[in-house]
């Protein structure tokens, strides 16, 4: 499944999960900003009390932190509501609950890119470049993407039927299927293409982990090779973004080619727009027997706070190219720049983002949601 674009380009992210967190101030300090903010609450009052039309206090309420943060002029700064902050959770584990493929829309309908490996939807017999023309017999014809993502996800261990549209005949069909729901056109949406068939699917929704780590194409069914030159053992490994899960797939990736014999690696960061800071972190020490790794400043933070590489764990010392371009942001200048530095690598292609600020994520005192904001530099 395409997640929702949650985790933005650029984001560097460290997560404070403080149950009841509450940021350290006097009380003069408290008394200070409250009534600073005395004229807001005065506003809303003779807004809600003197308007001539009902107001949508929420809305009203949502308008003053939009605009507190808009007037930060920091893109990454942001607040998250509380309806929202299960899905950004999951997208910094790289984890959600539906069918595993991975989609997009083409010519109007929900095309599968690629069942994600061993999904419900890999077992169930999605295949590449299958169409979804339906979810639980909803036509999903120039539809938005998200919306038909909505009904593709939801709680494990429950099911959804998907009618698939493939090229073929039905000695082609998949050996657990039924008759397509929308076996024809409905409404504008156009019928069967010739030599395709339809055909319905039931999916069990599972949890499902977004692989973050890939090689160089895939090697008989959804396993990745990492080996760009099987004759000359040199890997090629591509991380597309940093989640919880990023280092742990990298060290597997990695301890195979060191277990194949390998002589070189090229580590691919290119398009790569951030992610966790911790992620990072972790996935540069495994290169780094010592070192600096990161060194990060904030305004009230006094003096710089320094992240070292631990030799226990570290892979073994084969040559390492690391490529990146324009795209690569944050997290991908901390991993970059710390095999630079520390004389591990070299790095090829363009000049990266350069970000170099890093957002960390507060639960508000209230409950009423968490803030995602710009506190540090590196």
């Amino acid at each position: 499944m395409r997640q929702r674009n949650l985790l933005a380009s650029g984001l560097l992210l460290v997560v404070v999960a403080m149950l009841g967190y509450r940021l350290p101030m006097a009380a003069a300090e408290r008394i200070d900003l409250y009534q600073t903010m005395d004229p807001l609450t005065d506003i809303l009052f003779f807004i809600d009390k003197k308007f001539y039309k009902e107001v949508d206090l929420e809305q009203m309420r949502l308008g003053a932190i939009d605009g507190m943060i808009e007037a930060l002029d920091d893109p990454y700064t942001e607040y998250i509501p509380p309806a929202d902050l299960d899905d950004f959770n999951k997208a910094i584990r790289g984890e959600f609950v539906g069918i595993g493929a991975q989609v997009r829309m083409d010519n109007g309908w929900l095309l599968i890119v690629t069942p994600l490996e061993d999904s419900p939807a890999y077992r169930a017999g999605i295949e590449t470049d299958d169409l979804v023309v339906a979810v639980n017999g909803t036509s999903t014809w120039q539809r938005d993407v998200n919306d038909i993502i909505d009904e593709l996800t939801g709680e494990p261990d429950t099911s959804v039927r998907v009618t698939v549209q493939r090229k073929g005949t039905k000695d082609d069909l998949p050996r657990v299927r039924m008759e397509p729901s929308v076996p024809g056109e409905v409404g504008d949406a156009p019928g069967p293409e010739p030599g395709t068939i339809r055909f319905d699917l039931e999916i069990v929704r599972q949890r499902i982990q977004t692989p973050t780590v890939k090689g160089i194409h895939r090697a008989g069914g959804e396993k990745w090779s990492y080996w760009i030159d099987p004759d000359a053992r040199i890997g090629y490994v591509r991380v597309s973004q940093f989640t919880e899960s990023t280092p742990a797939e990298l060290e597997a990736a990695c301890r195979e080619l060191v277990n194949g014999g390998v002589k070189g690696m090229i580590l691919d960061l290119r398009f790569n727009g951030g992610g966790s800071l911790s992620a990072a972190i972790r996935m540069a020490d495994l290169f780094l027997p010592g070192g600096t790794i990161v060194s990060t400043q904030g305004r009230t933070t006094g003096d710089a706070d320094v992240t070292y590489a631990h030799a226990p764990g570290t892979l073994p010392d084969f040559p390492l190219v690391v490529v990146v371009n324009q795209s690569s942001a944050s997290a991908s200048e901390v991993v970059s720049g710390a095999l630079v530095d520390n004389h591990r690598a070299i790095v090829l292609g363009e000049r990266t983002f350069g970000k170099g600020i890093v957002q960390t994520l507060y639960p508000l005192p209230s409950g009423q949601g968490h803030l995602k904001i710009t506190e540090q530099y590196y």
